[in-house]
């Protein structure tokens, strides 16, 4: 058991900043996989426009093939705004678990990032200014999550108000 003078004075705001990105990131996630799903059901409940040439034709017929995996992409998306959420509300109960959640949340966020850097890197002269401030806000968002993640909870003092010892401590 630690002595009380070894214990943190209180709890760190920057895990609270951590919760509050959680919950941003959470619901921004529910709200982009609920408007694919939306939008590619949409699409196929339309159909191709009457007026369409054999290229638009195919096109739908190839949406047709890959909205399956555009509805899972987007179903996906809404679990992972779950997830974070959940995290987010542990964070601030100092639950271990959380910490753990976050912490891969934070990995996945910079799988993302990289992810966007590549699509960018590897298109730069194909690509319009739209496509290109896409990839850029994309790199930028989930790769400043993982920093804020991995720089505060892998911090040694930050991580020890998820100890249980400390936990129990704190309630005395």
């Amino acid at each position: 058991m630690p002595a009380p003078s070894e214990l943190p004075s209180s709890s760190s705001p920057a895990v609270t900043i951590v919760a509050i990105a959680d919950f941003v990131m959470g619901t921004g996630r529910i709200a982009l996989g609920v408007a694919v799903a939306w939008y590619v059901v949409d699409l196929i409940a339309t159909g191709p426009d009457e007026k369409a040439d054999l290229l638009q034709f195919l096109g739908f017929l190839l949406l047709v093939f890959v909205w399956p995996l555009l509805v899972l992409l987007g179903l996906l998306s809404i679990i992972a705004g779950l997830l974070l959420i959940i995290a987010g509300m542990g964070l601030l109960r100092r639950q271990r678990s959380a910490r753990t959640l976050t912490l891969v949340m934070g990995a996945l966020g910079g799988g993302l990032a990289v992810f966007y850097a590549m699509n960018l890197l590897g298109s730069i002269g194909d690509r319009s200014m739209e496509e290109a401030a896409f990839s850029i806000a994309g790199m930028t968002i989930h790769g400043t999550y993982c920093v804020l993640v991995f720089s505060v909870l892998l911090n040694p003092r930050i991580a020890a108000e998820f100890t249980p010892e400390i936990a129990a401590a704190r309630l005395r």
